[in-house]
């Protein structure tokens, strides 16, 4: 899914996408587009770039942050800070990373093959297994907020 299709990592901003009420009748064509990069042009999206947003709520609760679920204020502070993360490579290619890339091919080899059905059928349930806690966590954070 590409939510914000136009975002790029270079241009020091950060995308803010608002998503206004729809109906039941509008989902095929926002998720299709969802899937198409092409959500962007919804009459429904409105796009917005910036350095620091402010959003403010009228009561504090849950929102996810990088899709994570987080508990906050109403008032929500939210800003790019150039140049936080530092990240370091080896600039040489080394036997460890030859076989690394080598072990994540096969394992990605390994859902592509017929034979490993079961194993992708045990991945499925276990990641539907989490999507129900984090469901039941949602519930109960946001009750406890009330």
């Amino acid at each position: 899914a590409y939510i914000a299709p136009q975002a790029s990592l270079t241009d020091g901003l950060m995308d803010i996408i608002i998503l206004e009420p729809f109906t039941v009748l509008d989902v095929p064509s926002l998720s299709f587009q969802l899937f198409n990069k092409t959500i962007d042009q919804n009459s429904r999206i409105k796009t917005m770039r910036e350095k620091k947003i402010i959003i403010h709520r009228s009561h504090p609760g849950v929102f996810h942050f990088d899709g994570d679920p987080m508990i906050g204020n109403e008032d929500l502070e939210v800003e790019i800070v150039s140049k936080g993360l530092n990240v370091v490579v080896s600039k040489k290619k080394t036997a460890e990373t030859d076989i690394f890339n080598l072990f994540v091919q096969r394992v990605t080899g390994l859902f592509e093959q017929p034979k490993s059905a079961v194993i992708a059928q045990k991945v499925i349930s276990k990641h539907k297994q989490l999507l129900q806690l984090n469901k039941h966590l949602l519930r109960r954070l946001s009750k406890k907020q009330k």
